[in-house]
């Protein structure tokens, strides 16, 4: 049996991000695998995660090579800030 989830605003790739919600990271590369390990510790394959806006401030290759470390089954919702990439 699978579980759903829902999340939002990941902001891969977004700089500005750290400072502005106060992320506690050092760079976006300890940013970026962090929220990679975190998900992938609860996220088994056969889940469904809804990404509810703001997935990535990277382009499409780039975010392509994230989403698809994810574990689970993701539909994406483009936010304002995903419009830097054609992932979509």
């Amino acid at each position: 049996m699978y579980k759903v989830f829902f999340t939002a605003d990941m902001h891969f790739g977004h700089t500005n991000i750290m400072k502005y919600e106060n992320r506690p990271f050092t760079s976006i590369d300890d940013m970026d695998k962090t929220i990679i390990k975190n998900w992938n510790s609860v996220i088994a394959n056969d889940n469904i995660v809804f990404v509810v806006r703001d997935v990535s401030f990277y382009g499409k290759d780039k975010t392509a090579e994230i989403v698809q470390q994810l574990h689970g089954r993701k539909i994406l919702i483009k936010g304002n800030h995903d419009k830097r990439n054609s992932y979509w």
